[in-house]
């Protein structure tokens, strides 16, 4: 889902060939790493049917004056089959999109 997100809302921006070595493997390891990590981010799914169509990552604010309860959204990526389905907005905590 990462990859087929990247791939497609980067082409004509990136060049195909950068766009087209990013592989499954390659975010594998990313987010095992992610994951494994402190824990100061939070990672949203949003799943349809059997499988992931979505993700937000969210984290603490990088402004400085901003106070400790303040956090960012990081990321926000979904699978180009479900673009335009109002998924980006319609997530809460705890509910499902499906």
């Amino acid at each position: 889902m990462h990859v087929a997100s990247w791939q497609s809302t980067y082409r004509g921006l990136l060049p195909d060939e950068y766009l087209d070595s990013r592989s499954v493997e390659m975010r594998t390891g990313q987010w095992e790493a992610l994951l494994a990590g402190p824990e100061t981010d939070q990672v949203i799914v949003a799943a349809a049917g059997s499988g992931v169509v979505g993700f937000a990552q969210v984290g603490p604010c990088a402004d400085a004056d901003a106070p400790p309860s303040t956090g960012e959204l990081i990321t926000l990526y979904l699978h180009p089959d479900v673009w335009g389905r109002g998924l980006g907005r319609n997530c809460r905590r705890g509910r499902s999109i499906a």
